[in-house]
């Protein structure tokens, strides 16, 4: 099979991959230092505390803020 097929091919399959398979696809092409080390839960959690950030961004605080409470 040519290289031209192949990338058209791979294209169609990726167009309609589940989110799971994009991961996978992803994680394989990427060199191994940039691969996450977080888990599902984990990326799920980072998911749903961006989601809730973008819909509510003013109930964030600042890195300063954090950081002053911290020195308190």
């Amino acid at each position: 099979m040519e290289n031209s097929t192949i990338r058209k091919e791979l294209h169609h399959l990726i167009d309609g991959a589940d989110e799971d398979l994009l991961r996978l696809v992803y994680s394989i092409l990427l060199p191994k230092a940039q691969v996450s080390e977080f888990s599902r839960e984990q990326l799920d959690q980072l998911e749903k505390r961006y989601q809730n950030h973008l819909k509510n961004p003013e109930e964030g605080k600042t890195w300063d803020e954090v950081k002053a409470k911290l020195k308190k």
